[in-house]
């Protein structure tokens, strides 16, 4: 069965940037189909731009408006959408192809990056919602408290891969996210995790057969001088201003900053942030963004 790699683009210029740069990095590395879901009225340009490259377009609402990262469910619960789906954050950028880490008997999602939430929190929802205990584990990185436990099966939700066998499980997440969101005094500074907790409460009732994607499919700036492979980037906002000795003024990376062995993904993906920076230029409600675009002086505001 064909493979959908698929985004969901909030409403606000941030995202309508990283979506084209999205696109274009899924365009040079990958021959699996793309879509996008809005859950706003995109700009007439941003739309043509994605007709232009062959990107379906859907339109729909916030799934729940209390937890917009939530919105990446959206894509597995539309009943029109095909059976296997990759579906990533906007701000991950492929640098080689996604499409063969899918499986069809089981769920792939990386492994939880800075271990958020800590173990503990795991363990007081999972007794609340009257689960068997969390088994630890522990994160590729450190929190800012200086510790990596968390719940072993802590997952990174920027790229998820649910084959079509195991579709179902996206309504038993969205149940447990609603669930959650009305409790999100159990994870205190860490409530904008109700996706990736709620994914876990999911998996922890179902027994879905998981397995991790490697980290190099989801990669964080902090990973990339210790890695020789890689697959995606992903460049959060929330990171990029915590290197900014990496980034050269026109949002491209810098090659020293990053292990010389990822030298040829790097500099195919700087060829499509020089196109998107192309592209968004010509795009008025884009452009006026453009500046904030994979710049480490950029604080977002949530």
């Amino acid at each position: 069965m064909p493979i959908t790699l698929t985004t969901v683009v909030d409403d606000h210029p941030r995202f309508w940037c990283e979506f084209v740069l999205w696109l274009l990095c899924a365009n040079a590395r990958t021959a699996m189909a793309k879509r996008v879901y809005f859950t706003c009225t995109p700009p007439a340009g941003l739309v043509a731009f994605a007709n232009a490259r062959g990107c379906d377009i859907r339109r729909a609402d916030r799934l729940i408006a209390a937890s917009p990262h939530c919105n990446k469910l959206i894509p597995f619960l539309d009943p029109t959408a095909p059976g296997d789906q990759i579906v990533t954050d906007s701000d991950v950028f492929l640098t080689g192809d996604l499409q063969p880490f899918l499986r069809p008997d089981r769920v792939r999602l990386p492994p939880n990056n800075h271990g958020n939430p800590p173990l503990a929190i795991f363990r007081e929802v999972f007794a609340a919602a009257g689960l068997r205990p969390p088994e630890p584990g522990v994160a590729l990185f450190t929190r800012v408290d200086g510790q990596r436990e968390t719940f072993g099966g802590n997952v990174s939700a920027g790229v998820i891969a649910i084959p079509a066998a195991h579709r179902d499980l996206a309504h038993v997440w969205h149940k447990w996210a609603l669930w959650l969101v009305e409790r999100t005094e159990m994870l205190g500074r860490f409530a904008v995790h109700v996706d990736q907790v709620s994914f876990a409460l999911a998996m922890q009732e179902t027994d879905v057969r998981f397995q991790f994607l490697p980290p190099q499919a989801n990669a964080v700036l902090q990973i990339l001088p210790e890695i020789t492979d890689l697959h995606a980037l992903h460049l959060t906002s929330g990171h990029i201003p915590q290197y900014p000795q990496w980034f050269a003024a026109d949002g491209t990376l810098k090659a020293d900053a990053i292990n010389p062995a990822l030298a040829d993904p790097i500099a195919r993906y700087n060829l499509c942030v020089r196109e998107a920076n192309t592209v968004i230029a010509t795009i008025p409600e884009l452009a006026a963004f453009a500046e904030n675009f994979l710049n480490p002086a950029y604080r977002r505001d949530g």
